[in-house]
């Protein structure tokens, strides 16, 4: 769980430096961190730029206090250097911080309106822990999984333990792609293959897939995988293309939507 927040944290950063350095031309950046409080209830970009130091600067000098303890620009630049709070960009591109999380809730919301409104004994499960009984495969923790109630009663370790085990279980998965994409396109797509999953989406919202996989040049893309014979077809989708899921047929949904969780 540790090396997945890190993976997450880092691809927010870097996500938010290519907005700053696509908003903020011409401004010498010269400090990238991710700020969070004592209490660690939240994450964010905090961006240090020389002008936007020196504007900060010169407003804290318009305050007589300031102006008497550090009378020149020079001085509270050097002052306030090193203060995240205090640069005009500190948590101006935290969105990233929170848009992997909305993907796979924006998923997870559309996949229960439809189970519902099918009358299907299925529920959605987040980041459950699947153990293949196949001790050649990895255990994993899907970011989105949908469920079949009636298939928990083979389950040996569910009751106890709440650890998925038979891929007749899951009907439905999603991984919402990070740092470490090549799982998601290959090592995880070969395993849910295996296992017999029907339907698999691949939600890479930052276009961070290898070229083989998105095509080139690299964008957000949404994989939907479909189980055909044991081998999954996959289908790119991008834009305003139309997502058609062998799982939810009436489901009425776009790419871009997925991929902006909602927005």
């Amino acid at each position: 769980m540790h090396k997945e927040l890190t993976d997450a944290l880092v691809l927010a950063l870097e996500n938010a430096v290519k907005d700053a350095e696509t908003q903020l031309p011409g401004q010498k950046i010269y400090s990238i961190a991710i700020y969070t409080c004592g209490e660690y209830l939240y994450a964010a970009d905090s961006i240090m730029t020389q002008e936007g130091l020196e504007a900060v600067a010169a407003n804290y000098l318009k305050k007589p206090y300031y102006q008497a303890r550090w009378k020149s620009l020079a001085t509270a630049c050097t002052a306030l250097k090193w203060s995240p709070c205090d640069s005009p960009y500190h948590g101006k591109f935290d969105k990233h911080f929170d848009l992997a999380e909305e993907v796979a809730a924006f998923i997870t919301t559309k996949a229960c309106v439809e189970i519902d409104r099918m009358g299907l004994p299925w529920f959605v499960l987040q980041r459950g822990l699947f153990r293949p009984s196949n001790a050649e495969m990895t255990a994993f923790r899907p970011d989105v999984a949908v469920i079949d109630r009636a298939e928990l009663a083979k389950e040996p370790l569910w009751h106890n333990r709440s650890i998925l085990t038979l891929g007749s279980s899951i009907k439905f998965v999603a991984e919402v792609v990070s740092r470490n994409w090549q799982n998601d396109y290959a090592r995880k797509l070969e395993d849910y293959a295996a296992l017999g999953i029907r339907e698999y989406w691949i939600a890479d919202y930052a276009g961070l897939g290898g070229i083989r996989y998105i095509g080139k040049p690299k964008q957000p893309t949404l994989s939907i995988c479909t189980l055909v014979d044991g081998e999954y077809e996959i289908q790119l989708l991008r834009g305003d293309r139309q997502i058609v899921s062998v799982t939810f047929p009436d489901l009425n949904l776009t790419a871009d939507r997925v991929l902006n969780a909602g927005g």
